[in-house]
């Protein structure tokens, strides 16, 4: 029976896994080794709930890693090629599974539900994400292909790449940033241009909102408030640029438009949108290839529930309207440096967290690593020009 069990797990990742048991070692020519403790609990878990459970498995210590990187081995799992599983297809015969997909296609993303699912991915722990992160609390890509020698250094490069991006006017600048995080880009603006007027940083997050302001209460020119994107006080036509920095993913592919209609209206004519989104090529990912949101990894049901990754086009379609886009540039495999870093941060400096998130947090980093490092997914900077015309 155990055996069996190896060989239908063999076929369900598409890699010959070396697996432990607690009565038998299986082995396999893949670097590494799986040790699971229960290989039929673990096979039920997976069979039922697929690539989400997994993750939830990992998070239960139903199976660890042994000999080999925890993200190392996901990057084997991302090569085989096998993005539709065995036990993806299976876990759909389930009605439970009918109700979570029906759910989350359907349900309207409206300002108070996008509030909500920004508290479940950002509200969790300070301290957990204290731990992860560098001093600025940047919680998006970093740029390594500059030379940059940690993590800190990284984000400041980055950020000061974006504000280089939006060309901002030497004396007065106005700034707006979709998504504001913990404020660290808000601040590095107020810093780089401090004759800026007015540098302003919303989120629907209280807890983010309320750090944010912490970290710029010396800045005069810098406001932070909590709102979402559609209901900004900001005068139409005010603003030179706006930032969006892996915030666009949150919204799904379905509010795009309404998102380009929003910058527009807030941007004066030749302003500029400098938008960072992290995005997936439609020939390896079923989710980009349609516009219809679709909730199924562990990522977007624990981590950023109600998130979508978009296809490049998807971006550039909903924009074109309104804007010339006048650069574009990627930058995958240093987001996969960016997830190895805040994953060792995680390990490493052992935040005050129950240790099923901790292990939820080691999965989710390793496994967006894997994606990055092995092209599934990439990240991408893009600079739309607002139309005069």
């Amino acid at each position: 029976m155990e055996r069996a069990g190896v060989a239908l797990l063999r076929r369900a990742t598409g890699t010959d896994l070396t697996v432990r048991t607690d009565t038998a070692t299986y082995e396999g020519t893949a670097k590494g080794c799986m040790y699971v403790p229960n290989l039929l609990r673990f096979l039920w878990t997976v069979a039922t709930r697929g690539e989400i459970g997994f993750g939830e498995a990992f998070t239960a210590e139903e199976w660890k890693v042994e000999g080999v990187d925890l993200g190392n081995l996901l990057k084997e799992l991302a090569r085989s090629g096998n993005n539709e599983s065995w036990f993806d297809s299976v876990k759909h015969l389930w009605p439970g599974e009918w109700f979570r997909k029906w759910r989350m296609t359907y349900a309207r993303l409206d300002t108070e539900v996008a509030k909500q699912l920004i508290e479940v991915a950002y509200d969790v722990s300070d301290d957990l994400f204290r731990a992860m992160l560098d001093p600025s609390m940047t919680y998006t890509c970093a740029r390594w292909g500059t030379g940059a020698k940690n993590l800190e250094e990284a984000q400041r490069i980055k950020r000061q790449m974006l504000i280089d991006k939006a060309a901002l006017p030497e004396e007065g600048a106005r700034v707006l940033d979709i998504g504001c995080g913990w404020g660290g880009l808000v601040n590095h603006v107020a810093s780089a241009s401090p004759s800026a007027a007015d540098v302003v940083g919303i989120s629907n997050s209280p807890g983010m909102v309320a750090l944010a302001k912490q970290h710029n209460k010396d800045a005069s020119n810098v406001r932070i408030v909590e709102t979402d994107y559609r209901k900004t006080a900001l005068t139409k036509g005010s603003l030179d640029a706006i930032f969006s920095v892996e915030m666009l993913e949150a919204i799904g592919v379905d509010q795009f438009p309404q998102f380009a209609e929003v910058c527009a209206e807030l941007l004066k004519p030749g302003g500029r949108a400098v938008i960072q989104v992290i995005t997936a090529p439609a020939w390896s990912n079923p989710v980009a290839r349609s516009k219809v949101k679709r909730n199924e990894t562990f990522v977007t049901t624990y981590i950023f529930p109600g998130s979508q990754i978009p296809h490049l086009e998807h971006l550039l379609e909903a924009m074109a309207p309104f804007f010339d886009c006048t650069h574009t540039e990627s930058f995958g495999h240093d987001y996969a440096r960016t997830l190895r870093n805040w994953r060792e941060n995680v390990t490493s400096r052992k935040p005050d967290v129950p240790e099923t998130l901790q292990r939820c947090y080691e999965y989710y980093l390793a496994w967006c690593e894997a994606g990055f490092a092995t092209e599934l997914l990439n990240v991408h900077q893009v600079v739309f020009v607002r139309k005069t015309v």
